[in-house]
């Protein structure tokens, strides 16, 4: 240490004695002693200072027999200085690093750094990686025991600063980084050659360490890099290197692929968490959990066979397999039924409302009864189906505020409904006649207090038709569902060819250029696979070619294989020849402007901001025809060009803003990472291949789609004839019995219709009782409808809550027997259960309620009534006479500003009506124009509206059509006031409103006629 500091400084004199006397100093000086770690000086050394400003070396040189080198460089720079020995082209010690970049105005710097004596590591193999693409070569990172960056634990030597009037210390560092990192790099552009190969690191010998090997890789399902990585050695275990012919040799491929197979187990695991939660909440979803256990028997095989030592190919087809069931399928297929049940959480509660109100009414007859058990029962029901329908603990675990808004909103809702609007809103009743409400209200409650007489007949009835509703909702499947669809036939295509890509939303997504093309090779009978490769549509890419003094430019640029241009005569005019190395096709119309007769070498410059430039030198290889090329298309339609994306829409390039590049393998060399890897403009957006079997093309593509899942289209043509595989949803309609399942329903009704011809045999006398008191045959109908309609209500709700229950049961005992049937989540599921219900018990009622209607009725009236048309409508006139007015809106409109002409086309056409004989318009008076204090406008006719009735009488009706202007609005509205001269059929009245609408409608068919024919 004193040879040294006094050896400084007596340089430090030299140098002040040389430099000049100015106030800023004219060179930087430098003195760097290279040591072994025992002190030894190292001879031929090399010395780099490398200028942070000028990102180059500014200095290169060696030590002497005494380890020293001395020297100068610009003052006022950010400087880095890195010691190494290089032997034989190769570094033997660990290279150390003085980064003094933050002492720009430092004048002289003394340093005695340390060589270690360094083993290696050698990194070999490729990276594979399932669902993503390596973006580049890996770092080995070197670690003390602790994990540390191993020079917090090496001492590199020490430093010194001059600064003016001071002294400032400075740390060497030993370079711990190999790869894509800032000392390798710098280094290898100070050399000058691949002194530091690509693919290995330094380790000194004799220390502790841990070694980590990372490598990065590009999610292609989430476009993110991701750095994985393996670390050789542990605090307990190091590694120890004792010789510097020792090599640690890391096999990417070998711990890319333990790597992955310890990854798809953490994936596998999250799954099953995934599907148990599901279940926890009651999702019956027994085909997932065999999902799941086909993932994990893949997931065994593949260990297995990597254990064996087989070839890697078999052992990622498995991993594929495995990755997309548990990142893919398993995850899409619980968040398609999330999303059903969550829908349906939100409706139900409208179910639960309807169905407590169904049994508040039916068993209970005064309000204050009906209005208190409602609430009760709703609540029992919310209760019931938090236990027994999973959307409930769904949504409550999501969003507990809209759970809690639609449960209480339905409640709030339906009892308004229930009990306050009828108080509010009564119906209007006519002279004569039962208001239909009232007619409903006394037909419900006779068929509830009969029901409830014969409780017994009830339950056996009700049963029935719950038992049914239970098993349709428990064995009957459709509804949508997300699964793998085979579309045969759905396309014509004259080559025998497999495609496969990626379509998300409609919209081409890139492939895995890395893993994609695998699934190709080694594959019998498919064969002579080809890559499509395009630049990314949110590019702005420029293409210039240059040729003899012209040039043109072109915004897109797509890769094809020579295979693909040869093949297709019709729309490429090439020389087969010039595409045996990289050649260029352009559009017939550019390549006439570029004066090119073939085989001439262009100049092609490749812009992309952001990315930089490429420049190459190529073959002009020949043109495409740009009609023809338009309609180069794929099997399913897409067009093989390039495409950008505007307002969510997919827009395909102009074909003459296109050229094409081969080989495709080209492109995928242009701006790559500077770290190797794939680039980052263009990619792989199709692969097609040539197909020998249609048998074939179909195994493969499932099995494309079965390994790749997610967006993955695969399609095979044959024949002439398409098949198109992917996941995605279709609507599934299928009953598990098929046409056997109709029995129980022909049972059930049966049901229904004996039990009720034994109800109208048993009340013979309450119907001879309806009939003296004024019942019609209708009203005695509806009666007994409405007694079964009650049984419908209250089996349908029964039914559905006992199929949930089921599902419920099946999912707590028996969650992995897969019973082949599907939860009913869908809230449409509820009111259908209802609607069919009613449904059986009305076509068991039709018979039974027309022989009690007619049951006392004249036999000759009944015959008259059943076989002729016209006694009906002569009945109905007669019953239905009304001495009331009646009000109708009139579709249609006026606008404003045509308003005299409408007007007027309006009387003509009524006034036209004046001579009829079946029907005609009498008294017809054109009203002036009224305004009213508000501003509001109204133009009315008055006329009479005779007509003749079945039984040949005259029936007038006195009528007022209006059209109405409200201010602020530029349409009149039309109404119709109609009021029976003494009395007259109501059908009559409807009979007047259908002329005024017949009228109007005759105006709003000639208007653009009449207004603008001139």
């Amino acid at each position: 240490m004193r040879k040294l500091a006094l050896l400084g400084v007596t340089l430090a004199i030299a140098l002040a004695a040389l430099r000049p006397c100015s106030s800023a100093p004219q060179a930087f000086a430098f003195a760097v002693q290279a040591v072994e770690p025992d002190g030894r000086p190292i001879a031929d050394a090399t010395v780099i200072v490398f200028s942070l400003r000028t990102i180059r070396a500014v200095r290169l040189g060696s030590t002497n027999a005494s380890g020293w080198i001395t020297g100068y460089a610009p003052p006022g720079d950010n400087y880095i200085i890195y010691v190494m020995k290089v032997e034989d082209g190769r570094l033997t010690r660990v290279p150390v690093c003085l980064d003094i970049s933050d002492y720009a105005n430092a004048e002289s710097l003394t340093a005695r750094v340390v060589l270690y004596p360094a083993a290696r590591v050698l990194v070999t193999g490729k990276v594979i990686y399932i669902g993503g693409i390596p973006t580049g070569t890996a770092r080995i990172v070197v670690l003390d025991r602790e994990g540390r960056p191993v020079s917090a634990s090496l001492n590199a030597g020490e430093a010194s600063l001059t600064i003016g009037d001071r002294q400032a210390k400075v740390s060497p560092q030993v370079v711990e980084v190999y790869g894509p990192a800032r000392d390798y790099t710098f280094i290898k552009r100070g050399l000058g050659f691949e002194a530091l190969k690509i693919n290995e690191g330094l380790v000194p010998l004799g220390q502790p360490v841990r070694v980590r090997v990372e490598y990065g890789v590009l999610d292609m399902r989430t476009f993110t890099v991701k750095s994985l990585g393996v670390e050789l050695g542990s605090r307990e275990n190091p590694l120890l290197f004792t010789s510097t012919e020792q090599v640690e040799v890391v096999d990417l491929l070998k711990v890319s692929m333990e790597g992955q197979l310890q990854s798809l187990k953490a994936d596998v695991a999250a799954a099953r968490s995934q599907v148990d939660a599901y279940e926890r909440m009651g999702f019956y979803i027994p085909e997932i959990h065999d999902l799941l256990r086909s993932g994990e028997e893949h997931l065994s095989a593949a260990e297995r066979l990597y254990a064996q030592g087989e070839a890697p190919e078999k052992v990622i087809a498995l991993m594929e397999r495995v990755y997309a069931i548990a990142n893919d399928q398993i995850p899409r297929r619980l968040g398609f039924l999330r999303e059903i049940a969550k829908v349906g959480a939100t409706v139900m509660p409208s179910f639960l409302a309807v169905f407590a109100a169904i049994l508040a009414f039916y068993f209970f007859d005064s309000q204050r009864s009906k209005m208190i058990s409602f609430s009760l029962l709703y609540a029992a029901l919310v209760l019931a189906f938090a236990y027994v329908y999973p959307g409930f603990r769904l949504l409550w675990s999501l969003d507990r505020s809209l759970f809690l808004a639609t449960v209480g909103g339905a409640y709030v809702a339906f009892f308004a409904i229930a009990f306050l609007l009828p108080r509010v809103i009564k119906e209007p009743e006519l002279p004569g006649e039962v208001a239909l409400g009232g007619l409903i209200a006394v037909a419900f409650t006779l068929g509830k207090r009969y029901s409830k007489v014969k409780a017994t007949r009830t339950f056996i009835t009700v049963f029935s038709i719950a038992a049914f509703i239970w098993a349709f909702t428990v064995l009957a499947t459709f509804g949508a569902v997300y699964t793998k669809i085979e579309e045969r036939g759905f396309a014509r295509y004259a080559a025998n060819v497999v495609v496969v890509k990626r379509v998300a939303n409609e919209t081409p997504q890139p492939l895995n250029a890395a893993l994609d093309p695998l699934l190709f090779e080694g594959r019998s009978g498919v064969g002579n696979y080809s890559l499509a490769v395009m630049n990314r549509p949110d590019v702005s890419l420029r293409v210039a070619v240059s040729a003899a003094g012209r040039e043109a430019i072109f915004r897109f640029a797509m890769g094809l294989d020579p295979r693909d241009l040869a093949s297709q005569r019709a729309t490429f005019a090439i020389a087969t020849a010039l595409l045996e190395e990289p050649s260029l096709v352009l559009p017939e119309s550019a390549w006439r402007n570029l004066g090119l007769r073939g085989g001439e070498e262009v100049d092609v410059v490749f812009e992309v901001p952001g990315y930089g430039t490429a420049k190459l030198r190529m073959r002009a290889a020949g043109y495409f025809v740009e009609s023809a090329f338009e309609n180069l298309k794929d099997p399913d339609g897409t067009p093989l060009r390039p495409f950008v994306q505007r307002g969510g829409r997919t827009l395909y390039a102009n074909v003459t803003e296109v050229v094409i590049v081969t080989p495709p393998q080209l492109l995928l060399s242009l701006f790559a990472p500077s770290e190797g890897g794939y680039s980052q403009v263009f990619y792989v957006y199709r692969i097609a291949a040539e197909v020998t079997e249609e048998a074939v093309g179909l195994s493969f593509i499932n099995d494309v789609v079965d390994r790749r899942g997610e967006s993955y289209v695969a399609i095979s043509c044959y024949g002439g004839s398409c098949t198109r595989v992917y996941y995605g949803t279709r609507v599934q309609s299928v009953f598990e019995q098929e046409i056997t399942f109709f029995v129980p329903l022909l049972i059930v009704i049966a049901n229904v219709l004996l039990s009720m011809l034994s109800i109208v045999r048993e009340r013979r006398r309450e119907i001879f009782i309806f009939m003296c008191v004024g019942f019609n045959p209708k009203h005695i109908a509806l009666v007994f409808l409405a007694e079964a309609i009650v049984y419908g209500l209250l089996s349908g709700g029964f039914g559905y809550m006992a199929g949930l229950t089921t599902f419920r049961l099946l999912s707590a005992f028996a969650a992995h027997q897969n019973l082949m049937v599907r939860e009913k989540l869908e809230w449409y599921w509820s009111y259908l259960a209802i609607a069919l219900a009613v449904a059986i018990s009305i076509l068991g009622a039709i018979k039974p309620s027309v022989d009690a209607a007619y049951l006392f009725v004249p036999t000759e009236v009944r015959k008259l009534k059943i076989a002729e048309r016209r006694e009906k409508v002569k009945r109905a006139e007669y019953v239905t006479r009304t001495a009331a007015a009646k009000t109708f809106a009139i579709p249609g409109e006026v606008m404003a500003d045509e308003g005299e002409i409408a007007f007027s086309y309006i009387y003509s056409r009524l006034a036209d009506l004046s001579y009829g004989e079946l029907e005609s318009v009498e008294n017809l008076t054109d009203h002036p124009m009224e305004e009213r204090p508000d501003g509001t406008r109204i133009k009315r006719f008055t006329f009479r509206y005779v007509s003749t009735t079945e039984l040949g009488e005259k029936a007038a009706i006195d009528c007022e059509l209006r059209f109405v202007l409200s201010p602020g609005v530029d349409r009149y509205r039309i109404e119709l006031d109609t009021k029976p001269v003494g009395q007259a059929p109501i059908s009559h009245m409807d009979y007047a409103a259908d002329l005024i609408k017949r009228v109007v409608s005759y105006w709003m068919t000639e208007r653009e006629r009449l207004l603008y024919s001139a």
